[in-house]
C-alpha cells in the first residue's frame, strides 16, 4: 500500500464584496476654514458577491489535483459582515466668494470592530492606517459645501 501526499505551496482566497458605507462627521470648528479637523464614525454593511480560491502547488505535476483540493477547502468567510470604524481627519479646501473650491480629506483611521454571522472581533492596534479620500457632494450643483454651516 502506498500513500501519496499533495504538497501545497500556498492558498489564496479572494472575496469580492458589495459594501454600503454610512458615515457621520463632526467638525470641531463650525466656521468654514481652509483646513478643518473632524471626527468620523462609520459603519459598513458588506455582502459577499463572489469568492474564489487559488491553490499553488509545490510541484507542477500536482496541479492535476486542483479540483480535488478545492472541493475539500472550507469557505470560512461569512456572506454578510459589518465593520464599525472611526477616524480623525483633516478637510482641505473651502467655499469662498460664491466659488466652489475643490477639497479632499486626509484621515487617520482607528482599529475597527467586525461582526459577521458567526463572530465578533476587534481588529487590534496593528491595523492603524492612513487614507486619502476624495469626496463628492450630493446633490450635485448645490453651492453649500459639506461640513459648512
Amino acid at each position: 500500500m502506498n500513500t501519496y501526499y499533495v504538497q501545497i505551496k500556498d492558498i489564496q482566497q479572494n472575496n469580492y464584496l458589495l459594501s454600503i458605507p454610512l458615515e457621520v462627521r463632526y467638525f470641531i470648528n463650525k466656521r468654514e476654514l481652509p483646513v478643518q479637523t473632524y471626527y468620523k464614525l462609520g459603519v459598513s454593511f458588506n455582502y459577499r458577491i463572489h469568492h474564489d480560491t487559488e491553490v499553488n502547488f509545490a510541484k507542477k505535476s500536482m496541479e492535476k489535483y486542483n479540483d480535488e483540493v478545492q472541493n475539500q477547502l472550507i469557505i470560512t468567510n461569512s456572506v454578510f459582515s459589518t465593520f464599525v470604524f472611526g477616524a480623525v481627519g483633516l478637510k482641505i479646501g473651502r467655499y469662498k466668494e460664491g466659488k466652489k473650491v475643490p477639497w479632499g480629506n486626509i484621515e487617520f483611521q482607528f482599529p475597527y470592530l467586525m461582526a459577521t454571522e458567526n463572530s465578533f472581533a476587534f481588529a487590534g492596534l496593528g491595523y492603524f492606517g492612513m487614507g486619502f479620500q476624495c469626496s463628492f457632494q450630493i446633490p450635485i450643483g448645490n453651492n453649500v459645501p459639506i461640513g459648512s454651516k
